[in-house]
């Protein structure tokens, strides 16, 4: 097998990003061919879109390796993508940040982008990912990032997201509750996707697109508008925030929080009995396409 594959020769503070099958993976390089990244937990190997799934949701550490060991045969390439919207910090206090958070654990999902976002903390100073930057389309998915966990909402256009919430607490706070819930009750709510985050972070992750290929638009946006106001049974592991958005993108529902996809079309969503229209589903009957 050869080595990975660079056009430049990075410098130090650079920003790398690495090419591997389905998702990119980011380090910093320190220099004398060395690089410090948030790297997941597990065995090494390269994730890809069969194992995918058993990656998202896992812990990481920040560590200290050589670039041609966590390279391997992909390419990689020299991605200082925020050079002209933020200036770069001094070279010497980013390594000194980066050396400080050697062998710090830290959370990391492929899907969050995380490994981004830590090496563009150290570069710029500030959280960033390319992702953070583009506005969303009609059907992306939202992530939005609280205090100890993630709330998803879907795209509907107009500044508007739907996403499942408590009926009678300020989205931009209560779903916390939802979210350490074992098995309650929420609602299908649109609302401005600014009242939804608040002060917190998010970023479109449509993470499944690389192996789920996502419905028709206008299904999908059918789907959300159908279900609005309606009561749905919620359980944290089984049927969350994220099993719902996923399940109206891609007709599977799927959750880090949870075990791998079991809900797929044509199964209806688990509406509460007393707001289910008898003899319907809220979803069309075919499978997704």
């Amino acid at each position: 097998m050869t080595a990975g594959f660079c056009d430049d020769d990075p410098k130090p503070g650079d920003l790398i990003e690495i090419f591997h099958h389905g998702y990119e993976h980011w380090a910093l390089f320190e220099g004398s061919g060395y690089v410090i990244h948030l790297a997941p937990q597990g065995d090494g190997r390269v994730i890809g879109p069969s194992t995918i799934f058993s990656v998202l949701g896992k812990g990481a550490m920040v560590k200290r390796e050589r670039l041609k060991d966590i390279v391997g045969v992909c390419d990689y390439q020299v991605n200082n993508h925020l050079d002209q919207k933020y200036r770069p910090l001094p070279v010497n206090q980013i390594l000194k940040a980066a050396k400080g958070k050697i062998g710090e654990a830290m959370p990391y999902h492929v899907r969050g982008r995380k490994s981004e976002q830590f090496v563009a903390d150290l570069r710029y100073g500030v959280a960033r990912t390319k992702q953070l930057l583009k506005e969303p389309k009609p059907g992306d998915l939202i992530e939005i990032f609280r205090p100890g966990y993630q709330h998803w909402g879907l795209y509907v256009g107009d500044d508007h997201i739907v996403h499942l919430g408590l009926a009678n607490v300020d989205s931009n706070a209560g779903f916390f509750i939802l979210a350490s819930s074992v098995d309650t009750r929420a609602v299908v709510k649109r609302e401005l996707l600014a009242k939804v985050v608040g002060d917190s972070k998010y970023e479109i992750n449509n993470y499944l697109d690389n192996v789920c290929r996502p419905r028709l638009l206008k299904k999908i946006l059918q789907s959300a508008e159908e279900v609005i106001n309606q009561t749905m049974e919620y359980n944290s592991k089984e049927w969350n925030c994220e099993h719902f958005v996923t399940y109206l993108r891609y007709g599977v529902a799927h959750s880090a929080q949870g075990p791998p996809p079991a809900i797929s079309w044509p199964q209806s969503l688990p509406l509460e009995p007393e707001s289910r229209d008898p003899g319907t589903n809220p979803f069309p009957a075919n499978p997704p396409t």
